[in-house]
């Protein structure tokens, strides 16, 4: 499977994954709450909407079949993946906005 994405997607992209990647890693590292003891809470954004929201719908897509793979076999050492998913309107400007809501929640 070749795919050819433009430097500006690839980039939106990685730095997609790698908030991902941070937000997992960060999630294991606090004492968190009671209610949550059960569950992995992982936010992410994507474009939703405006003029990247056709790639970022099918990102999207794709973080939420591996969320339910992976909670299908049982979850990270028996612990449920939640997801929580904000849209950055396909503005760069608006992504790191949304990082921030998605640290501080």
């Amino acid at each position: 499977m070749n795919v050819n994405l433009s430097g500006c997607r690839r980039r939106h992209l990685l730095l997609g994954l790698s908030i991902i990647a941070g937000l997992v890693t960060a999630a294991g590292c606090g004492k968190g709450s009671k209610g949550q003891a059960d569950k992995i809470l992982v936010g992410h954004y994507a474009s939703l909407t405006g003029a990247e929201a056709t790639f970022g719908i099918s990102t999207d897509r794709g973080v939420i079949l591996a969320m339910e793979e992976r909670n299908a076999a049982g979850g990270v050492k028996g612990k449920k993946i939640a997801l929580k998913t904000l849209d950055d309107n396909s503005k760069s400007a608006e992504a790191g906005n949304v990082v921030q809501r998605l640290i501080s929640e």
